[in-house]
């Protein structure tokens, strides 16, 4: 049974989210069959009228901001999570729109590894970088994922320096499991300019000297967790 509390605030949310006149009428008598104790055995399914309103936020927002992935697939793809599903539609559709590039961001050549960053499986990241305003080179093309072909990581390395030398960047990126290379980059002298590491590679256990280094990593990465002490 849902608290007092917990049963305002979902009205307050629901009459956010486009409620019609008729959801209006339909959650008021919901609300007052459970909380006088009436129910006698109705169905007050709150989170399914939770749902419809979410879509209908949904079907608004993609008619402002077209996508190629329809509203039942986002619908789908993110009922645990609706937050996240939010985060991310902001980060493609409206980022683009509040950023405005300075001459000093489209003079800067971002060099990405790619694997890691989730170029396929987290576009959002990657398009966030991009709509920035710098130059950017995504890496990823013949470069190995390091834990699934660790075989292929010598020769992997050897693609990422040339393709360095080939773009010139200004900073390096990686994330994840694409720290392995940045380590071993870093180990042999083939690239000391400023670098950015999301997720901390657990190969990482000394820092290089005179190197200009940011290190993003937080308690929610389950991949390589690690003590926010070390």
């Amino acid at each position: 049974m849902l608290s007092y509390e917990e049963l305002q605030h979902l009205s307050q949310e629901l009459r956010q989210g486009y409620l019609k006149d008729a959801d209006a009428v339909q959650l008021q008598q919901q609300l007052r069959l459970i909380l006088t104790g009436t129910a006698n055995g109705a169905v007050c399914n709150l989170e399914a009228m939770k749902r419809q309103c979410i879509r209908r936020q949904l079907e608004e927002f993609l008619q402002k901001h077209p996508s190629k992935v329809s509203v039942d697939n986002h619908m789908t793809k993110y009922e645990k999570d609706y937050a996240f599903m939010w985060d991310k539609l902001v980060r493609i559709h409206l980022l683009p729109e509040l950023v405005h590039p300075d001459d000093e961001r489209r003079q800067t050549k971002v060099f990405v590894i790619g694997p890691g960053f989730g170029l396929r499986s987290d576009p959002a990241q990657y398009e966030a970088l991009k709509h920035a305003g710098y130059q950017l080179h995504a890496c990823w093309q013949n470069v190995a994922d390091p834990e699934m072909q660790p075989g292929e990581v010598e020769r992997s390395l050897g693609v990422i320096q040339t393709a360095i030398q080939a773009f010139g960047p200004h900073v390096v990126l990686c994330a994840s499991k694409g720290g392995e290379y940045m380590v071993e980059l870093w180990r042999r002298g083939w690239w000391t300019g400023p670098s950015v590491m999301i997720n901390v590679h657990p190969k990482l256990n000394k820092l290089p000297a005179n190197v200009n280094i940011v290190l993003a990593h937080g308690a929610a990465d389950d991949t390589f967790p690690r003590p926010y002490a070390e």
